[in-house]
């Protein structure tokens, strides 16, 4: 989950910031990206009609916020598969596919991109654990692949293989997945979520398992929303505030407790929030300013603050006072674009950290060879055995970590420590 700053981009990608009522407005160009490996796979430009919803499972908070209405990813993460939107609307996906998760009518395990069966209207897609999610140009949202928490949303648990329709669901601005839940950003500035729910994750008062769309508790005035493994969390327009609800067993919620809540509730210390990423263990948010903060599950040092100590309130990265335009937080690392650059740090068995080594780190280092040009950054959520992508600002995209099921994307299995492309 993930949301740009004011940086100096390429020709291809200009940045513009100014500041009105205590909010960042940011205009973002995005290129044309090619995927690596798939050289007919054009990326789709976000457009400006469409909200945005960062993963923390899925995710990629690449956005603008411009009168509230940020723009939508094209490319995301998912556990050991990934999926994009062409430029033409479909989507592809790639990587492992035992639950139907590319929903190309097959479980065929694809290592290059694979057209999704009847979308071809695409403006997002999300992707989950087993399933992934599309937005729409209509603003309906249909999903495909493992369904037996609901996460689909048709009414059934049953798996699909190829894209089925989200009931009720006709003004989404948005889509963001975790590991068996999915939420959607509604056009009216609240959001609804289906799917597992024993944390409260859904948001709805309840931990009941819903196969429909069920909407969250008080919680309006949505700027962006980023859903993690078990939790999710908002930006709202309360001078920045940010509201997060669901599992709480490593304080991710950030409220100074570590007591699950299946309403939203209010991250203590933090305001003027432009952008917030909820993983699996942790949630990070960046400030006004470019400030990072994290706070939840700290054991391999993905909190980046130069320490394994759990923290239960939002805590600042180390050295990461300014400058940061891009943070997303996984299972047991993180990643942000600082200045340009790709930095990450945490659990690094791997190469996730992509510094070249296997070496876990509790603050941020450099990625190798990426310490400028870089737009974008994504983390997949759900795995210690997990991956990293990054954007290009010439609009390539590199990859980085764990690689058995081809989800770098590079025509390999070989897990890489540093980023190929």
């Amino acid at each position: 989950m993930k949301q740009p700053l004011p940086s100096q981009q390429s020709e291809s990608r200009r940045v513009s910031l100014w500041h009105s009522l205590l909010f960042l407005f940011t205009t973002v160009l995005f290129p044309v990206l090619a995927f690596a490996q798939a050289p007919n796979l054009v990326l789709q430009p976000a457009t400006a009609d469409f909200g945005f919803i960062g993963k923390g499972g899925d995710s990629a908070l690449t956005a603008r916020v411009l009168n509230y209405n940020p723009m939508p990813a094209t490319v995301s993460a998912g556990y050991l598969h990934s999926c994009a939107v062409a430029a033409d609307g479909t989507v592809k996906c790639w990587g492992l596919n035992n639950y139907n998760q590319l929903g190309d009518g097959t479980t065929t395990q694809r290592s290059t991109a694979n057209p999704v069966a009847d979308i071809t209207t695409a403006k997002q897609v999300a992707s989950g654990a087993y399933h992934s999610c599309a937005l729409l140009a209509d603003r309906s949202v249909q999903c495909w692949g493992n369904n037996a928490n609901g996460e689909l949303g048709d009414g059934t648990t049953t798996q699909r293989s190829k894209p089925v329709s989200v009931s009720g669901i006709n003004n989404a601005t948005a889509i963001s997945v975790g590991e068996r839940f999915s939420c959607a950003l509604l056009a009216d500035e609240t959001v609804k979520c289906w799917g597992r729910n024993p944390s409260g994750q859904l948001g709805d008062g309840t931990t009941t398992q819903r196969i429909t769309p069920v909407s969250v508790q008080g919680l309006t005035d949505v700027l962006s929303l980023s859903v993690g493994s078990d939790h999710a969390c908002a930006v709202t327009r309360d001078n920045g505030a940010v509201k997060c609800w669901g599992q709480n067993a490593y304080g991710q919620l950030g409220n100074g407790t570590k007591t699950n809540s299946n309403v939203p509730v209010v991250v203590s210390g933090l305001s003027n929030a432009i952008a917030v990423s909820a993983g699996q263990l942790r949630s990070c948010a960046i400030e006004l300013g470019g400030s990072a903060k994290c706070w939840g599950n700290n054991e391999h040092g993905a909190i980046g603050d130069s320490t394994s100590t759990e923290r239960l309130t939002p805590t600042q990265v180390t050295g990461l006072t300014s400058g940061v335009t891009v943070i997303d937080t996984g299972r047991r690392h993180t990643c942000a674009v600082v200045n340009g650059g790709a930095k990450c740090w945490g659990y690094n068995a791997y190469g996730v950290v992509g510094d070249g080594t296997t070496t876990g780190r509790n603050a941020p280092v450099d990625v190798s060879g990426l310490t400028s040009g870089i737009s974008d950054i994504d983390v997949e959520s759900f795995a210690d055995a997990s991956h990293t992508c990054a954007t290009t600002t010439a609009g390539g995209i590199k990859c980085w970590g764990y690689n058995d099921y081809n989800q770098l994307g590079d025509g390999t299995a070989t897990q890489r420590t540093a980023p190929v492309e």
